[in-house]
């Protein structure tokens, strides 16, 4: 297995389930540990200083540093630039299986190694030799990054003191903290480095016959002087259990690996096999450590919904703006032949008529004042994410008031009577506005149709929609798929707009929106700024015809 695996976090691992295998960083190099609620002071462990045992098999490993609940052993240990890595397989037992499907859950997140160790005696925050005895999966340990657990440094300890018992008259104050049948538990280390762990029970109150009330409190105190152990030989004395103590271990005595749990964890739970005895550092919440020192990760921006597509401009005719108005002219009266006779007779003629026709164009425009640190500190993406927005909101604009203008140029007139009996409204006023189209001497290519018709549209068989909108719009040429039916919330409720393409057009001045900007030196500023221009055409308006109901 290669070393150049990835952790998202130290102490995170890998999980092949279908192979059962973990790796992870198992012991960071250079890391200091945090203060353990057992009282060990924290230690770092440089790289050197742990050897990789020459059988890994010899390292289990168990889930909350609980000897009594192996669930595999390593396979390979590899002493990398970061740590030691360390590649397990899971036993194929219940316990196994039951681990997999915890991490799958995410209940179990980091793996982290037990060890023995002595301190260097030049400096005390570093270890100066230790020797991997095994490794746990745990929520979370003693080291940020690896979890480590860190109880080595204890190699003997001496007997406890027997319980005393403290008798607290009626009406005395109670110890600090305690209440009836509440328990304390507290550790201290002095200079020499001897820590003592003192357990405190206040038990129920009792009355004598005279009528005088005590209450009873139980105080344990178990006295460890550590010792420096021998590098080759990690061994340690038992330790005898306080008498005090429900502990479930084999006999009346416990372990060097279970000793501080069988104190710290069995003194107030009865689970001897809990190894973690950690402070909460928590990260969040008032005065916790991870509020002012945890970044938050920074995507950029976020998605705000796609670019805007027009849908009205592109079903017209288009071309470029050339100048501030527009005119031309069309015929009212337009020139028109009739039969003759033939030789020798009056050739039939009339009266065409012209007029004017002009059209204004229409500008938009935005313009901002951006504070230049935008751009002396690089932030260019927000200004092109800016600038961006912007031309949307300028296509947007453009295309809605382009609808405008067809509607207030169109024909209209409503639905008329003789719709056959099944065919939904929407159809009805999609197929009278094409065959009104036609009869004006044009061919229908889209149709702009209200939200509430386009759903009744979406719910009608795919074959009854071919048979209404080809027999209709077919007509001319057979070319049903060139027609467009686009739904657009500018149309009002009811309404549709059938239209000619070459009825209206939408001319704009090439490169809109233009984008400006210039130095506001006085101010410290930088002005950008976005315009456009655009025409609408309305050149037949009898081959735009919107129907409505009926009045």
């Amino acid at each position: 297995m290669t070393d150049n695996i990835e952790f998202a976090e130290a102490g995170d691992f890998s999980v092949d389930a279908e192979a059962r295998t973990v790796r992870g960083l198992l012991l960071p190099w250079g890391e200091k540990s945090r203060i353990s609620a057992n009282g060990v002071a924290p230690i770092a462990f440089e790289r050197g200083t742990v050897p990789v045992p020459k059988d890994p098999s010899v390292v289990s490993v168990n889930r909350h540093h609980n000897r009594y609940d192996p669930v595999g052993r390593a396979d390979e240990i590899q002493d990398t630039e970061r740590g030691l890595v360390a590649t397990f397989s899971i036993a194929k037992t219940d316990e196994g299986d039951e681990f997999l499907s915890q991490h799958n859950s995410g209940v179990l997140r980091k793996l982290s190694a037990e060890l023995t160790f002595d301190r260097d005696e030049a400096d005390q925050s570093k270890a100066k030799r230790g020797r991997l005895t095994g490794a746990g999966f745990v929520t979370e340990g003693a080291f940020a990054s690896a979890a480590l657990f860190a109880l080595g440094d204890v190699e003997e300890q001496t007997t406890q003191e027997q319980p005393v018992e403290r008798e607290v008259p009626d009406g005395a104050e109670k110890p600090l903290g305690l209440q009836d049948g509440a328990t304390t538990f507290s550790t201290a280390t002095d200079e020499s480095g001897v820590t003592t762990s003192t357990t405190k029970t206040v038990g129920d109150p009792e009355t004598d016959e005279a009528g005088t009330t005590t209450q009873k409190t139980t105080t344990t105190d178990v006295v460890v002087t550590p010792t420096t152990p021998n590098p080759e030989e990690a061994t340690v004395a038992d330790a005898t259990v306080p008498s005090t103590l429900n502990a479930s271990a084999p006999a009346d005595k416990v372990t060097k690996e279970n000793f501080l749990a069988a104190v710290s964890g069995a003194a107030r739970t009865g689970d001897p096999g809990m190894l973690a005895a950690l402070s909460d550092v928590k990260i969040s919440g008032t005065g916790a450590v991870g509020t002012g020192v945890v970044v938050p990760e920074y995507v950029g921006e976020v998605w705000s919904g796609r670019a805007y597509q027009r849908k009205v401009i592109p079903l017209l005719n288009q071309g470029s703006l050339t100048s501030l108005t527009t005119q031309g002219w069309r015929f009212t009266q337009a020139p028109e032949v009739s039969e003759w006779a033939g030789n020798k007779s009056d050739v039939p003629s009339n009266a065409p008529k012209t007029e004017p026709v002009n059209w204004d164009m229409q500008r938009f425009a935005g313009g901002w004042d951006i504070a230049r640190e935008f751009i002396d500190f690089g932030e260019t993406a927000v200004l092109d994410s800016f600038l961006r927005l912007a031309a949307d909101s300028y296509a947007k604009k453009s295309d809605n008031w382009m609808l405008g203008k067809l509607l207030a140029g169109a024909t209209v007139a409503g639905v008329g009577t003789g719709v056959p009996e099944g065919v939904g409204d929407g159809f009805a006023k999609i197929i009278r506005g094409a065959l009104r189209v036609i009869a004006s001497d044009a061919t229908p290519s889209y149709a702009l149709i209200a939200p509430d018709l386009y759903e009744e549209f979406m719910f009608t068989k795919k074959d009854d929609t071919l048979a209404f909108l080809t027999t209709t719009i077919g007509l001319e040429e057979g070319a049903l798929e060139s027609f467009k039916i686009v739904p657009h919330a500018g149309v009002d409720a009811g309404e549709v707009l059938v239209g000619a393409k070459e009825a209206a057009g939408a001319y704009e001045l090439a490169g809109s929106p233009i984008r400006i900007n210039a130095l506001d030196i006085a101010r410290g500023g930088v002005d950008e700024a976005l315009f456009g221009y655009i025409q609408a055409r309305i050149e037949y308006p009898a081959g735009l015809q919107l129907v409505t109901d009926n009045a």
